[in-house]
């Protein structure tokens, strides 16, 4: 078996579209982000007053909020599958300005297929946005320690043979 660990495999840098990609910053908007290849996407809607966002997908429904409207604009780090998804935009009532939508697939910083012997250690600096993908290889079921530090890390994700999401056990310690 071999485990890609990774948020994104490295073929998959896809087209997105987003309908329509500025509304007024006043009361509730909509727009619809279409997407064709899974994988980790940055979804951004901002404002000068703040607006906030839910993300919908058709069968879990809203599942993800971000930002406060009238404070804080609307960003999220998401795994998504290839599909359609409403996002929901609130913004203050008395709005006069124009909300920006964004939506961008994390920037791989291994531009060819890293593989990790056993053992070795890698260090790489990430910024929001990016992604760095390691290939392990892993011949037979056994527990493998992968540690993941820093002050901000986020998502880590597990993919076998680079095409599913493996379900994995994590621990944070702080």
């Amino acid at each position: 078996m071999h485990v890609l660990l990774a948020a994104l495999p490295l073929f998959l840098l896809s087209p997105i579209e987003v309908t329509p990609q500025a509304l007024p910053a006043k009361g509730k908007q909509a727009a619809i982000i279409k997407i064709e290849s899974p994988g980790m996407y940055r979804i951004t809607a901002q404002s000068p007053e703040g607006t906030a966002c839910s993300i919908v997908d058709h069968l879990r429904g809203p599942f993800r909020h971000s930002g406060i409207s009238g404070k804080e604009n609307c960003k999220m780090d998401l795994l998504l599958d290839a599909g359609v998804y409403k996002l929901r935009l609130r913004s203050p009532k008395n709005g006069r300005k124009t909300t920006k939508i964004e939506v961008k697939p994390f920037e791989e910083l291994n531009r060819s297929s890293v593989r990790l012997a056993q053992g070795q250690h890698v260090s790489t600096d990430l910024n929001p946005g990016q992604q760095a993908s390691y290939w392990i290889r892993v011949d037979k079921r056994r527990h493998v320690l992968l540690r993941v530090l820093g002050r901000t890390a986020g998502e880590v994700r597990l993919w076998r043979d680079g095409d599913w999401v493996a379900e994995i056990e994590t621990r944070k310690e702080i």
